[in-house]
């Protein structure tokens, strides 16, 4: 009786070879097919808060002021807007889980720390940048926006609708969407405001490792619900 012929080194080292290459064309691809499959789920993400916002906004809007944007974003978590739990708040990219805030932390990057959430009582992690915030805007907005020739300094008595003396970034952005600013009037009729389609609530930074990306590779939430790419300024993308 012969004995079996097992294989040979020869041949050992060819399965193991082609084992190689088609593992090295299959990686990439599920690679690839993770990080899609993340995209989709933060874009998700957008939607159902932009849900929980207009909900909130049929509580709150006509009572004065522009309080029916919420003050921080994961308070629409706090107070029952929205029903999908702290891990709505999270971009799937972001390895942080939101402690870093709204944008990755790197230096010669703007954060914009006041929008960053987690630290009151009711705030949740966040990995998105909430531009509809009740926080004060710090950046010179001012010298910025296109005021029509009616409207003189100090311009934050004609955006602080609620009175308080300040500039929140939700009061700054609603003179921004309904005036326009330098960049976007440039070619333009003076003071014409942007489109809400284009105008983001929430950006999302996670999808690219430059945060100064000019590339379409940043999420953002239209004051619509659409979801739309930009570069990380994202004026620049909707001319």
């Amino acid at each position: 009786m012969k004995a079996k012929r097992g294989f040979t080194l020869i041949e050992l080292l060819v399965v193991i070879a082609i084992i190689v290459i088609l593992a090295s064309l299959l990686l990439p691809t599920l690679y690839f097919a993770r990080v899609r499959a993340k995209k989709a789920k933060c874009i998700n993400n957008m939607r159902q808060i932009h849900a929980g916002l207009m909900i909130y906004q049929g509580d709150f809007i006509g009572q004065g002021g522009w309080d029916w944007y919420p003050h921080r974003l994961t308070y629409l978590q706090r107070d029952g807007y929205s029903t999908g739990g702290a891990e709505l708040y999270i971009c799937p990219l972001d390895s942080t889980k939101g402690q870093n805030g709204g944008k990755p932390n790197i230096v010669g990057v703007d954060q914009f720390t006041e929008l960053d959430e987690g630290a009151g009582p009711g705030e949740l992690p966040l990995s998105y940048m909430y531009e509809f915030s009740g926080a004060e805007c710090s950046w010179g907005w001012d010298t910025w926006i296109t005021f029509p020739t009616y409207v003189s300094p100090p311009y934050v008595t004609h955006v602080d609708r609620d009175g308080d003396g300040k500039a929140s970034w939700a009061e700054v952005k609603q003179a921004q969407l309904k005036y326009g600013d330098s960049w976007w009037n440039s070619t333009r009729n003076p003071h014409e405001g942007y489109p809400p389609s284009n105008f983001p609530i929430l950006r999302c930074f996670w999808h690219t490792t430059d945060p100064n990306s000019q590339n379409k590779d940043i999420q953002n939430l239209a004051v619509t619900g659409n979801v739309f790419q930009s570069g990380a300024q994202w004026e620049k993308d909707i001319q």
